[in-house]
């Protein structure tokens, strides 16, 4: 059994406005098949940055016939980095996730952060892959031309007498 996280994860909280984005998760067997009646509990943490479900800082629901489940959470007061521990069970099986949030003052309405850019859209990693390839191909010629020697002929040529032309 595993937990997969539809929604929540990475979500900046506004402490002003009280706003939040619930998790949801699906809770999938080892078919990749929803599991429909399990067990799923939904933790906030106990101090410091966090919040409550319905007023609780635990809370258990079971899962609809998609698998899912979630339960409304409000953030606290607190602002700074936290994690929901969610757990999941069902006839022996379990399965657990962690779904990290941000509680922030500044934020007028709750939102999902956006991912960081992958490292093919940063001009730096280009750099460094240009770079390395220049570095390469001048490395190889080097590797070629050494071993080729060149012949000199110094041959005599006509004296002159006099000032310099």
């Amino acid at each position: 059994m595993r937990i997969l996280v539809l929604e929540g994860q990475n979500a900046i909280n506004s402490v002003a406005t009280k706003s939040a984005i619930s998790p949801v998760v699906q809770v999938l067997d080892s078919m990749e098949q929803p599991v429909e009646g399990a067990e799923v509990t939904f933790e906030a943490p106990a101090a410091g940055p966090g919040g409550h479900f319905n007023g609780q800082p635990v809370v258990t629901v079971k899962t609809d016939y998609r698998g899912q489940a979630t339960a409304n959470f409000s953030p606290n007061d607190t602002p700074g980095s936290f994690s929901i521990r969610i757990k999941a069970a069902m006839t022996g099986q379990t399965a657990e996730v962690r779904v990290r949030q941000t509680n922030e003052r500044r934020a007028m309405e709750a939102t999902i952060a956006p991912p960081p850019k992958p490292w093919y859209k940063d001009w730096k990693w280009w750099a460094v892959i240009g770079g390395g390839a220049g570095a390469g191909a001048g490395f190889g010629i080097y590797l070629y031309n050494r071993d080729q020697t060149a012949n000199i002929t110094i041959a005599p040529g006509t004296g002159s007498i006099g000032g310099p032309r």
